[in-house]
């Protein structure tokens, strides 16, 4: 398996998609924090590939860009989380 930091940070000509296991080594938060986050509605976007469950790198960054916005305004979970 690639190093999740190199993924993190690679170039366009990288592989084009997370699994949910890569997203959270990644961006450095367990895999139960991940599903707490899904269930709250404020993951990243998911597409799914048969029964394998891929974060594009695109949604990845979308999610980095809200957390920061939301860090910004003091807001630790969504605003629709009821946390």
């Amino acid at each position: 398996m690639r190093n999740a930091a190199a993924i993190a940070s690679a170039p366009a000509t990288a592989p084009c998609a997370f699994t949910i296991r890569e997203f959270c080594e990644a961006h450095k938060i367990s895999q139960a924090f991940y599903y707490i986050m899904k269930n709250e509605g404020w993951g990243p976007a998911e597409m799914h590939a048969g029964q394998r469950v891929l974060i594009s790198r695109e949604a990845a960054a979308e999610w980095r860009r809200a957390r920061e916005v939301a860090a910004a305004t003091g807001v630790r979970r969504a605003e629709n989380s009821g946390a």
